[in-house]
């Protein structure tokens, strides 16, 4: 029972597929019937693949309206722009119009043509020539070919032999073919006589010999070289039509690229021309030709190269002069390398130019140029300029230190310092002496600032006011770090942190004498001596007084001049008052370290030349007047006061020998 209902459901399912398709049949008769109403123009179109003519090309509609059933076409525009395609083919467009009289159209797609790779083995030019055509002169050429279609391709060579293939490309290839001629056949044994000259088509080098060769279309020219011959030009059209299997080119012997060897190296080849690397000579013609050798320092060396000449060897042999050198001061020369000689000197040199340094101790040295030729005595008798002589005339009238300290030249005249007891304010202390001045000297224009000072210190200021509160020893240890940074011998001698003396005759920097502080104070600029550094008055002029106790020191100072004003209660900037010359601050400000040791004893024999003072003592003293003067006695140039360390009304400034 259940197998006769499983039946009548199949046959059931097999009646209602039946009606199914009857009903989309009769949808298709009725929409084709409609689209026939509809439409203006019924195409019958056929388009197909040449390679493939049972295929149907796709078609699209590109512009206008219509629609494709089968074979036929139904065109509802005016016009349509159909598209044909198909893999492998060139795509074609038609346009179908109403006016149209034919009613049916047929297209055939045309195969894409393909891309075919043509080379040589081993890569020479050839010319190629595709179906009897010529296509190109080259190694490779890419050339495009009708698939499916046999192609007869041919390479020549430069003598008209020719290799033949035939190459069908299939239209479904999708990469590009490639087609390699073997010509290996083409070569041609080319020899020389010698064996291993270089063949080179232009700049292209082909190989050594004995080598096989095929020559490409451009290669007609062939030059073949070796060192030791001539070089040879050979054309290979000079051997078409006959035996192209073997060449050999016999060289002819020559002298260019003649092997050279140089010594010492480095000289000078006269009668030729070298390579690059110095080794190989290409003599000048005509031949015999004689070839020289020279460098500076040697005996030139002469040789002739003929067409017999395998090689050359050069080895220069030192040449030789003599130098004497005289001097009436002696001393010793020195060149280059070579150790010191005293004068009287005979030297034996190398020839050529030489520099000669001549120096002598007191003396300033002199470098001289000489020329010393072979087998020749050259002579030089320099004449020396004594140091001091030497500095005095170059030294410059300013002068910077380290810390951009300004310094002025000084010339001392000869000078009586100190006062005699009928000069107003004088001290006994102040005890007469001539002096008088052989050294030049630099005095510096200022006293140290505290910015300057602090710079020694390693600490950063910017102030300008005097350095205070700095003991004797401090101020000569500042002067010998200026020394050092200006690569001067250090004037003062230093032990265990302490001065224990000086070096009389060093030109560093060091603390005014006493002589030239009293010198610049009371003579520079003047005629003669004055008491005060604005002449000899005793009345304080209007300006130029400097940084005294005037009427802003009340209460300051214990006594003061109060009709004058310098705008200063306390310590004035440095270089505030200009008062001979450039110099400023000897009268006002601070007092100053002076170099000398305290002493109040009369020296035995005057007048004393570049006094220094005693040579050991206790004490140092100070010169000048400061911000809390104000009688007659500190304002003079003249006063001088021992003291045992530092205070806040004492500075100093520097100076330094000039020879």
């Amino acid at each position: 029972m259940k197998a006769d209902l499983l039946n009548q459901i199949e046959v059931a399912q097999r009646r209602r597929r039946r009606q199914i398709i009857a009903a989309t049949v009769a949808i298709l008769i009725i929409a084709a019937v409609a689209i026939a109403a509809f439409s203006t123009k019924v195409y019958r179109v056929e388009s197909f693949p040449k390679m493939a003519p049972a295929e149907n090309a796709l078609t699209k509609l590109l512009a206008g309206s219509g629609i494709k059933i089968g074979n036929r076409f139904f065109l509802f525009s005016d016009a349509a722009t159909i598209q044909f395609s198909y893999q492998g083919h060139i795509s074609e467009e038609r346009i179908l119009t109403v006016g149209e009289t034919l009613d049916s159209l047929s297209i055939e797609l045309i195969p894409m043509p393909k891309q075919l790779l043509l080379r040589t083995k081993p890569s020479v030019a050839v010319t190629w020539l595709v179906n009897e055509e010529f296509t190109g002169r080259e190694s490779s050429l890419e050339i495009e070919v009708t698939p499916n279609v046999v192609n007869s391709i041919e390479a020549l060579d430069f003598f008209g032999r020719s290799i033949t293939q035939k190459v069908q490309v299939d239209w479904q290839e999708t990469n590009s073919g490639e087609v390699t001629f073997d010509v290996e056949e083409w070569s041609i044994s080319v020899t020389s006589t010698p064996e291993g000259a270089e063949i080179l088509a232009g700049d292209k080098k082909l190989g050594v010999t004995p080598v096989n060769l095929v020559p490409g279309l451009q290669q007609d020219r062939l030059m073949i070289r070796k060192d030791g011959y001539e070089t040879q030009q050979f054309l290979l059209s000079s051997i078409k039509g006959k035996s192209l299997s073997s060449i050999n080119v016999p060289l002819k012997k020559s002298v260019r690229g003649l092997p050279v060897a140089l010594q010492p190296p480095g000289g000078e080849l006269l009668g030729g021309v070298l390579n690059t690397e110095k080794t190989l000579l290409t003599p000048a013609h005509p031949l015999p030709r004689e070839i020289t050798y020279l460098k500076q320092g040697y005996v030139a060396e002469t040789k002739t190269v003929t067409l017999v000449t395998e090689k050359l060897s050069f080895d220069l042999k030192p040449a030789n002069g003599e130098l004497l050198v005289a001097s009436p001061v002696g001393g010793e020369v020195k060149i280059s390398q070579m150790a010191a000689q005293k004068i009287p000197a005979r030297l034996k040199l190398p020839i050529g130019d030489a520099t000669v340094a001549v120096s002598s101790d007191g003396f300033q040295s002199q470098q001289i140029d000489v020329s010393i030729f072979q087998d020749e005595t050259t002579t030089i008798s320099p004449v020396l300029e004594p140091i001091a002589v030497y500095r005095a005339r170059t030294a410059r009238p300013t002068e910077v230190a380290p810390h951009e300290i300004k310094l002025t030249k000084m010339v001392g005249e000869p000078l009586q310092i100190g006062a005699s007891r009928s000069v107003k304010g004088q001290r006994a202390n102040e005890i007469l002496r001539d002096v008088k001045f052989t050294r030049h000297f630099y005095f510096a224009e200022s006293e140290i600032s505290e910015a300057q000072f602090g710079a020694y210190l390693g600490k950063a200021s910017t102030s300008k006011l005097p350095v205070t509160n700095i003991t004797w020893e401090e101020a000569a240890k500042y002067c010998n770090y200026l020394s050092e940074k200006q690569g001067l011998d250090p004037f003062y001698l230093i032990r265990r942190g302490r001065v224990v003396g000086w070096n009389s005759k060093s030109i560093g920097y060091r603390l005014p004498t006493e002589a030239e502080w009293e010198y610049v104070a009371s003579k520079y600029t003047k005629r003669t001596p004055r008491i005060f550094v604005w002449g000899d008055a005793f009345e304080i002029p209007q300006n130029g007084f400097g940084n005294i106790a005037d009427k802003e020191a009340q209460g300051k100072a214990k006594k003061f001049i109060a009709d004058r004003s310098d705008g200063h209660a306390g310590l004035a900037p440095v270089g505030f008052s200009n008062q001979v010359g450039s110099i400023s601050d000897l009268s006002g400000n601070v007092s100053e370290w002076v170099h000398d040791y305290y002493s109040v004893s009369f020296p035995t024999e005057q007048p004393l030349a570049d006094y220094q003072g005693p040579t050991a003592g206790r004490q140092h003293f100070i010169k000048g007047s400061n911000y809390l003067s104000s009688s007659w006695t500190e304002l003079r140039s003249s006063y001088r006061e021992p003291i045992d360390g530092a205070r806040t009304d004492v500075g100093f400034r520097i100076a330094r020998y000039i020879f």
